[in-house]
C-alpha cells in the first residue's frame, strides 16, 4: 500500500477570477503538512459551504477501518486556510462520506458500507466561538445493520436530517431531528421517520436529503417520490412531487437542494440530456414547478442535473463530469450565467456547494476540491501545469454484475488498472485497450473497491467503485 500512499494528493484547487485565468495552485490543509495524512483517500467526497466557511469530507483511511476525517477552512482575502480537523470520537466508518454546514452547527456522516453488518452513525459538532464541539453522536432509531445511516445530511435552524438509503432492504428511510437535540433515557425527543408519512413504493430512500428555514426534503435514487416536510406545530408531511416526465422519472430526485421555499430537483435522464426542475411554494401553501433548466450544450455534456445545489438568487447544477453551469434568476425566470469551468481536472464528480459568491465542487477522481468563481474565464492559460488531459470513468456505479470503464480522454487508453479492496490487498488488474473495457465484477464481494490507474506516461488518478 505504501504505492498507493504516493499517488494520492489531497488538496483544494483554486481559480484566479481575474481576466486573465491562472494555472489552479494547490492549497494544503496544514494538517495534511505536519501529520501523516496523505494517506487519506477520498478527500473532497463531501463538501458544503456558508458564506467564507467551508467544511470538506475524505471518508476513508487506506486501512481496514476507514475511519475518515473532516476539515473545516475558511476563506480569508482569496485564501483558504485550515481552521479545525474533525476525526470521530468513538469508531464510525467512513466518517467524512456526507458534510453539512448551518452557521454554527455542523454534521458529519459516516453511513459504514463496510465491514458489513455494521449500523451508521452522525456527529453533530457545534461551533462555540474558539473551537468545534461535539454536541451529540447519533444512531438509527431502528438499529438496522446495513441502513447507511448518515450516508446523506442536511443542517437547517431547526432541524438535522438524516438519510438512511440502505434501510428496509434498501427501500430506505430519512430522519428528522429537532434542533437542538434533546437527549433521554429512551432516545432522542421529537424523532421522526419520514418513510412512515410515504404511501409510495420507494427504492433507496434517503439517497438525498435538504433542509432550509421551516422546510425539509427526501429523496431517493429511482422514480422518486420527493417528499416536502414543513414545521408548523409539528413537523408534517405537505406534500409528495413526481417526474411530469413518465418514464424519463427514473432518476427524478436523485439529487435535491432547498433554499428557504424554493427546491430543486435534478433527474440526469430527463429532457435531452438531463434537467433541474423548480418548484415553488406559494403563498397558499402549494408546491409548483415554475421552472426547468436544461444544459446549455446538452450534446457535450455528461448526465446534467447529476448534482443540484441553490442559494439566493442562484442555481448550480453539475453533469457527472465536464462543465457547471450557474443559473441566476428567481421566481420563473433564470437565465444562464457565464458558463463555470472545472480547471486542472475532467473526473467523476461527487458533490456541489453554491455560495453566495462562489462554487465549490469535489472531484473523486482528482481527491480535491476546486473553488471557482462564476467571472473567472473559461479557460486556463496553462492547465498542464498542474494536470494532463486524463480521465477514466467507472460504469454503472455501483455494479452488479460487471464494470465498463470508459477512457475519458485518448491519452487515458493504454492505461493500467488496478482494482484494491479497502484492505489495499489487489483484486483485479486489466489493460484499457480501447475507449471501453469491460471488467467483471461478479464474483466479487459486496463492498467498496479503489480503482487506481495508471497512465502510459505515468500520470495517476484513483476513484471508487461500489459493488
Amino acid at each position: 500500500m505504501a504505492r498507493i500512499h504516493q499517488l494520492v494528493f489531497l488538496s483544494i484547487l483554486a481559480c484566479s477570477s481575474s481576466a486573465r485565468a491562472q494555472p489552479c495552485a494547490p492549497i494544503q490543509p496544514q494538517s495534511l503538512v505536519e501529520q501523516p495524512w496523505t494517506q487519506l483517500l477520498g478527500f473532497g467526497t463531501a463538501v458544503d459551504h456558508e458564506g467564507s466557511r467551508a467544511v470538506i469530507g475524505g471518508p476513508g483511511r487506506s486501512g481496514a477501518w476507514m475511519e475518515g476525517a473532516a476539515w473545516v477552512m475558511e476563506e480569508e482575502l482569496g485564501t483558504w486556510r485550515e481552521r479545525a480537523f474533525l476525526q470521530p470520537s468513538e469508531r464510525a466508518m467512513q466518517f467524512g462520506y456526507a458534510v453539512a454546514l448551518y452557521e454554527d452547527y455542523l454534521a458529519v456522516g459516516a453511513p459504514a458500507f463496510f465491514p458489513q453488518g455494521q449500523t451508521g452513525k452522525v456527529f453533530l459538532y457545534h461551533f462555540n466561538g474558539t473551537e468545534w464541539i461535539e454536541r451529540a453522536v447519533l444512531t438509527s432509531p431502528a438499529e438496522e445493520p446495513g441502513d447507511s445511516f448518515g450516508y446523506s445530511v442536511a443542517v437547517s435552524e431547526s432541524a438535522l436530517v438524516v438519510g438512511a438509503p440502505g434501510a428496509s432492504g434498501r427501500s430506505g428511510n430519512a430522519y428528522l431531528f429537532p434542533l437542538p437535540i434533546q437527549e433521554l433515557e429512551g432516545g432522542i425527543l421529537g424523532v421522526l421517520s419520514l418513510r412512515d408519512h410515504i404511501t409510495q413504493s420507494l427504492e433507496e430512500f434517503g439517497h438525498s436529503v435538504t433542509a432550509s428555514g421551516r422546510f425539509a426534503a427526501a429523496s431517493g435514487t429511482r422514480f422518486g417520490p420527493v417528499a416536502i416536510f414543513e414545521r408548523g406545530v409539528s413537523w408534517h408531511l405537505v406534500r409528495t412531487l413526481q417526474s411530469p416526465e413518465g418514464w424519463q422519472s427514473l432518476y427524478f430526485g436523485r439529487s435535491i437542494a432547498l433554499h428557504e421555499s424554493q427546491l430543486v430537483v435534478g433527474n440526469y435522464k430527463g429532457g435531452a440530456g438531463g434537467v433541474a426542475h423548480v418548484f415553488s411554494r406559494h403563498d397558499s401553501g402549494v408546491w409548483q414547478e415554475v421552472a426547468v433548466l436544461e444544459s446549455p450544450d446538452p450534446e457535450h455534456t455528461d448526465r446534467f442535473a447529476w448534482t443540484v445545489d441553490v442559494a439566493e438568487g442562484r442555481i448550480g447544477v453539475a453533469p457527472r463530469t465536464g462543465q457547471i453551469s450557474v443559473f441566476r434568476g428567481e421566481g420563473s425566470t433564470w437565465d444562464p450565467a457565464p458558463r463555470l469551468v472545472e480547471p486542472c481536472d475532467g473526473g467523476f464528480r461527487r458533490d456541489l456547494s453554491v455560495g453566495q459568491h462562489s462554487v465549490l465542487v469535489g472531484s473523486v477522481a482528482a481527491n480535491a476540491i476546486f473553488a471557482l468563481d462564476e467571472r473567472g474565464t473559461s479557460t486556463l492559460a496553462d492547465p498542464a501545469a498542474v494536470t494532463r488531459d486524463f480521465g477514466v470513468e467507472a460504469f454503472p456505479n455501483p455494479s452488479t454484475g460487471g464494470l465498463t470503464l470508459i477512457a475519458r480522454s485518448p491519452s487515458a487508453v493504454g492505461s493500467t488498472v488496478e482494482i484494491l479492496d479497502v484492505l489495499g490487498r489487489r483484486v483485479g488488474r486489466v489493460t484499457l485497450s480501447g475507449r471501453q473495457t469491460r471488467v467483471e465484477t461478479q464474483d466479487y464481494a459486496r463492498g467498496l473497491y479503489l480503482l487506481v490507474v495508471t497512465g502510459r506516461d505515468g500520470a495517476q488518478l484513483t476513484t471508487w467503485v461500489k459493488r
